[in-house]
């Protein structure tokens, strides 16, 4: 059970991000300067999943379901 949960939570967080940075990288500098507050706003919930998010800690769902709460 443990082994499938780490699986599914791995493809999860992979998928967001990879959207994410497919998302980011189609902007062009316009509209980044015009999305420039979301963007901080989903790098500042992205930065907990680059520091202090574990394998083991509990949330990992709760942390990917906030993270892609805020693609667009």
């Amino acid at each position: 059970m443990q082994k499938s949960r780490l699986y599914y939570e791995l493809e999860a967080l992979t998928s967001v991000i990879e959207k994410y940075n497919k998302n980011v990288l189609s902007l062009s500098s316009s509209e980044t300067f015009l999305m420039k507050r979301h963007l901080l706003d989903m790098e500042r919930h992205i930065l907990p999943g680059l520091t202090r998010v574990t394998w083991t800690a509990l949330g990992i769902g709760e942390y990917i379901k906030d993270i892609t709460k805020g693609l667009f």
